[in-house]
């Protein structure tokens, strides 16, 4: 196993402990991905509870060859939107603990969900008179179908839901890799010591997959502050107040614009540079798009739609803001969520003549900003371009990498 951090994961020989005081996320996943019949079983050793309520929660999943631990470690928010776009099934426990009275509801809740033949998540469920203080999650992948069980002793097995649910055609004997993490539950706390064990038809290295090219290279695009090749993705960097780039290609249709965060370096304590996705009309260039200082206001009255984010150096939240041109003027909707978009990304879209704006991790989920507008109707059909730049927010620099995609039609 590979663990999403070292500050709270702590891997010794085949002992794994999960803690933390701080609100940190958990994750394991194999470094390999297994083949056919797989059980993937953990034994929960000990744990300690968290102050009154629902406790922290163990969740097994498999997930894709390709998955990284990255994509499958979410906060609570982020548990249906991101962590559940990434893998095939999972399961988890649930109990409650009142230290007033600690005998009270000593219950265990247990649910899966796992992909159907239809690509849909099917929900499961069971439900035990004890708590599980210790005991085992099961679960298994077996004639390309899958099954959830537990047990308190390691010996007698109880299996929940309605049945074996056949997953994917796809996912019936492809190789997955093999997980577990925390759903905190909101609690800053939790220590949980586990034992996993794995049985399979064997393990294989995962399949390497090739970086996405950008769609931007200097033969393509205007810059300030900006440098750009089709490998590198784009760089924008202090050497001008606010760094820009804009196509100098138009683009007609659907067109989904996506830039994912490389590198995005920190400085200073407070509220960092924006990052900003585009759309422009056809005859913008780099001197007729406001980007300069006290222009912010300027810009987005000049764009079509954007989509922009801020983060601060000590919160572990993004915020997200969708600016859109309407019949009736300019339109702001507010997002966010709670992850620093250090590495994550953003989406602005059009289809038809509606542009929505989208926000991610990991990009197996996506979050909408707002919900979808019309932009005027002079613009239906008609060619955009496209273009990044920052927001200074008043910070002391800036220094950004970005990888930007575009999906057309």
């Amino acid at each position: 196993f590979e663990g999403s951090n070292t500050d709270s994961i702590l891997i010794v020989d085949e002992i794994i402990r999960l803690t933390s005081e701080s609100a940190a996320e958990s994750t394991v996943l194999t470094k390999e991905a297994h083949i056919g019949d797989i059980v993937l079983t953990v034994e929960i050793q000990a744990r300690s509870m968290s102050g009154s309520g629902y406790q922290p929660q163990l969740v097994l999943f498999f997930a894709p060859e390709t998955t990284s631990v990255a994509d499958v470690t979410t906060n609570d928010n982020g548990f249906g939107d991101f962590f559940e776009s990434s893998v095939v099934a999972w399961m988890k426990e649930r109990i409650y603990f009142d230290p007033t009275d600690p005998e009270s509801l000593m219950y265990t809740w247990f649910n899966a969900k796992v992909l159907d033949t239809d690509s849909n998540f099917v929900s499961e469920g069971g439900s035990e008179n004890d708590r599980m203080n210790s005991g085992f999650l099961r679960l298994q992948r077996s004639g390309g179908s899958i099954d959830s069980y537990y047990s308190f002793d390691g010996v007698s097995w109880a299996k929940f839901g309605g049945g074996s649910i056949l997953l994917p055609t796809s996912y019936r004997t492809a190789p997955l890799k093999l997980g577990y993490r925390i759903k905190r539950e909101w609690k800053s706390a939790y220590d949980i010591t586990t034992h996993p064990t794995i049985a399979s038809d064997g393990a294989v290295a995962t399949s390497i997959t090739s970086g996405p090219q950008s769609y931007f290279d200097d033969d393509n695009i205007e810059t300030i502050g900006t440098s750009c090749s089709s490998s590198g993705g784009c760089d924008l960097a202090l050497d001008a107040y606010n760094s820009a780039v804009l196509s100098t290609e138009t683009f007609f249709g659907d067109v989904s614009f996506i830039v994912k965060v490389e590198n995005r370096e920190v400085f200073g304590m407070g509220y960092q540079s924006g990052l900003a996705l585009f759309f422009a009309p056809a005859d913008a260039t780099l001197n007729l798009v406001p980007i300069g200082r006290n222009e912010d206001g300027a810009f987005n009255d000049y764009v079509l739609a954007a989509v922009s984010d801020k983060i601060h150096a000590s919160i572990d939240h993004t915020w997200t803001t969708m600016k859109s041109q309407t019949d009736s003027g300019t339109l702001s909707q507010s997002g966010g969520d709670g992850y620093k978009n250090l590495q994550g990304y953003l989406m602005l879209e059009r289809a038809g003549n509606v542009v929505s704006a989208y926000m991610s991790p990991n990009s197996n989920g996506w979050k909408a900003i707002g919900v979808p507008k019309t932009l005027p109707s002079k613009y239906a059909g008609a060619p955009i371009k496209l273009g990044i730049r920052t927001f200074r927010n008043w910070a002391s620099s800036y220094e950004i990498s970005v990888m930007p995609t575009v999906e057309q039609s």
